[in-house]
C-alpha cells in the first residue's frame, strides 16, 4: 500500500455492542442513583418525620437531671404539639417550654400522672345532665404500633361534688379535687401526660412533666423540603448521566466521520491521501479500511495512467525512430544512385543495402501490425485440439537446419507421451519463433538452444532458453514490455523490441503465463517458462 495509507487498525467491537454496553452502564447508574436517592430520602424522612419517642428522654436523662432544659430536643420527646414542664417537690412549676400554658398542679395531681415507662394517659369528658354535671374519666394505654387503635382500659364516673360514683380503676381516693379535674380537663387534642421523676444536683426532687402529642411528627415541613431537594437532585443526576451518555455516543460517531471528512478534503485538494490511525467500532474501522483501499487503488490507477502515457509517448518515439532509420538510409542511397553519384561497381552494393533496409522496414511494419492486432479487444484465438508434444517436436525439426546453418546447437527434452491441449497452432508457433529468434539475435555461434515440455499436475510447462550471454539485470523486469531492446539507443538493429511482448500477449490469450526464470542448475543463462 502506498505511503500515507494505514492498514493496521484495531477494532473495539461492533457499534451495536459498544452502544448497548454504554446503555447498560447508563441504566445501572440511573438505577443506582434512584436507589441511593430513595435511601437518603427515607433516612431523612425517618429523621425529620418520626413520632415522639420517650426513649429519647432517657438517652438525654443527664441533661434533664443537670437542669439543662433548653438543650433538650423537646419536639423529639413530645412531638410538635406537645410541651414540657418541670415541677419541684411541692408541684410548683419552675420551668415550662410553652409560656402560653398556665397550668397549676398539686401533690395529689402528681399521683394521677403516670411515669414515662407506664405509657398511660387519662382523658376527662364533662357530661352535662338536666339537673347536674358529671365527669367521665378514662384511662388509655399508648399503642405499640402507629396503626393500632387507642382503646380505654379503665373508666370512672365523677358526680358534681367530685365524688367517685363508679370506677374499675384504683384511683386511691373516693373523690377527685378540682385541681385534678382541671388538669385532666386540660388534655385537649389527644395529648397525654406523663412524668419523669429525678433528683437535681442540689439534691431536690424534681418532676419533668411531658405533655405528649402522640400523632404528631416533629418536623414534617423539613422532611418535605428534604424530599423535594432529593427529588430535584435525582432529576439533575439522571439528566447529567443522560447527557454524558449522549455525548459519549455522539463522540463515538462524530470522531470517525470528522476524520473521514478530513481525509476526503485532503484527497480533493491533492494533499496526502489516506486516513489516520483509528481504533473504534468495527463498522467504522471497516469504512476506513475500505476508503484507504479505494484511495490506494485510485492512487495506483493514477500511477498506472501516468506509466501508460509515458509508455505511449516512448512507443511513438520508438516507432518513429525504428521507421525513420531504414527510410532515411533507403532515401539517401536511392537518391545517390538516381543522381549518378555512385559508380557502376558500387551500385549493386547500394541496391543490396536498399533491399535489406526495405526488408527490415517490412519486418517492422509487420511487427507493429501483429502487436496492434493482438492488442485489439476483438482479437480471438483459433483453437484446435492436438498433441502439444508432437507439435513442439515438429516445429523444432523444421527449425533444426536453420539453427545448424547459423552455428547454433539444439538440446531438447520432449517426452514420447501425448499431451492433449486445445491451442491456436499458428499463434503458439509465433511464440516459439520469437523466443528462439531472440536467442539467435543476441548470442554468438556455438550457443546451445534448449527446449523442453512436461506435464505438472493439470498444467503444461514449456521451457525455452540458451546458454549464451544472458539478459542484462536492468532489463529483466521489463523484458516483456513493448519496444524493449538490448541497446537503449536503438541503433543495434536488433529489432523492434515487440517479439517478447507479442509472445506474452499470445500466451495470456491462451490463459497461461510466461516468465523469465533462473535456472536452478545454472546451466542455462536465459530460460523462459511458459505455463499453460
Amino acid at each position: 500500500m502506498p505511503k500515507g495509507f494505514v492498514n493496521n487498525r484495531s477494532c473495539k467491537g461492533s457499534l451495536y455492542s459498544l452502544v448497548f454496553r454504554g446503555y447498560i452502564i447508563f441504566v445501572l447508574l440511573g438505577v443506582l442513583i434512584v436507589l441511593l436517592m430513595l435511601y437518603i430520602s427515607d433516612y431523612f424522612n425517618n429523621k425529620y418525620s418520626q413520632a415522639p419517642d420517650i426513649n429519647e428522654l432517657l438517652k438525654n436523662a443527664q441533661s434533664v437531671e443537670n437542669t439543662h432544659y433548653d438543650s433538650l430536643n423537646i419536639d423529639r420527646f413530645v412531638g410538635a404539639g406537645g410541651y414540657i414542664e418541670v415541677l419541684n417537690e411541692n408541684a410548683d412549676i419552675i420551668y415550662t417550654s410553652d409560656d402560653s400554658k398556665k397550668n397549676t398542679y398539686s401533690k395529689d395531681t402528681l399521683r394521677f400522672i403516670e411515669d414515662v415507662n407506664a405509657e398511660i394517659f387519662y382523658t376527662v369528658e364533662k357530661l352535662n345532665g338536666k339537673d347536674n354535671v358529671r365527669y367521665e374519666v378514662k384511662r388509655y394505654r399508648m399503642p405499640k404500633e402507629d396503626d393500632q387503635m387507642v382503646e380505654a382500659n379503665g373508666i370512672a364516673l365523677i358526680d358534681e361534688n367530685k365524688k367517685i360514683v363508679y370506677t374499675n380503676m384504683n384511683l386511691g381516693s373516693d373523690e377527685l379535687s378540682q385541681n385534678v379535674l382541671d388538669v385532666l380537663l386540660s388534655y385537649e387534642d389527644m395529648l397525654y401526660l406523663t412524668k419523669y421523676k429525678f433528683t437535681a444536683p442540689e439534691g431536690d426532687t424534681r418532676y419533668l412533666l411531658l405533655h405528649i402529642d402522640p400523632f404528631s411528627r416533629n418536623n414534617p415541613e423539613g422532611a418535605r423540603r428534604i424530599t423535594f431537594g432529593i427529588f430535584v437532585g435525582m432529576i439533575i443526576a439522571i439528566v447529567a448521566i443522560t447527557t454524558m451518555y449522549t455525548l459519549k455516543v455522539t463522540r463515538m460517531v462524530m470522531k470517525p466521520l470528522r476524520l473521514l471528512q478530513n481525509a476526503m478534503d485532503n484527497l480533493r485538494y491533492g494533499k496526502q491521501p489516506g486516513t489516520p490511525d483509528y481504533e473504534g467500532p468495527k463498522e467504522f474501522v471497516g469504512i476506513f479500511n475500505t476508503y484507504d483501499e479505494m484511495t490506494a487503488r485510485l492512487h495506483e490507477s493514477e500511477q498506472e495512467k501516468e506509466r501508460v502515457e509515458a509508455d505511449r509517448q516512448r512507443m511513438l518515439a520508438d516507432i518513429s525512430h525504428d521507421l525513420k532509420t531504414p527510410v532515411t538510409v533507403i532515401q539517401g542511397y536511392a537518391s545517390a544512385v538516381a543522381d549518378g553519384l555512385i559508380s557502376e561497381e558500387s551500385q549493386q552494393q547500394y541496391l543490396r543495402i536498399i533491399a535489406n533496409k526495405a526488408d527490415l522496414l517490412s519486418e517492422l511494419i509487420n511487427s507493429f501490425y501483429e502487436f496492434s492486432r493482438i492488442e485489439h479487444p476483438e482479437f480471438e484465438l483459433t483453437r484446435e485440439d492436438g498433441d502439444i508434444c508432437e507439435y513442439l517436436r515438429e516445429y523444432l525439426a523444421e527449425k533444426y537446419d536453420e539453427l545448424t546453418l547459423a552455428g547454433f546447437d539444439l538440446d531438447t527434452d520432449i517426452p514420447e507421451e501425448k499431451i492433449k491441449y486445445s491451442f491456436d497452432h499458428m499463434q503458439l508457433k509465433r511464440v516459439f519463433e520469437n523466443l528462439i529468434v531472440n536467442s539467435i539475435k543476441h548470442n554468438k555461434e556455438g550457443t546451445v538452444i534448449y527446449a523442453t515440455i512436461k506435464r505438472l499436475g493439470d498444467k503444461i510447462v514449456i521451457n525455452i532458453g540458451d546458454n549464451g550471454n544472458g539478459i542484462p539485470e536492468e532489463l529483466k523486469s521489463t523484458i516483456f514490455d513493448p519496444f524493449v531492446v538490448g541497446n537503449k539507443s536503438r541503433t543495434s538493429g536488433q529489432g523492434t523490441g515487440l517479439g517478447l511482448a507479442i509472445a506474452k500477449k499470445i500466451v495470456e490469450a491462451h490463459g497461461g503465463t510466461i516468465a523469465l526464470i533462473d535456472d536452478k542448475k545454472n546451466q542455462w543463462k536465459t530460460l523462459y517458462e511458459i505455463v499453460l
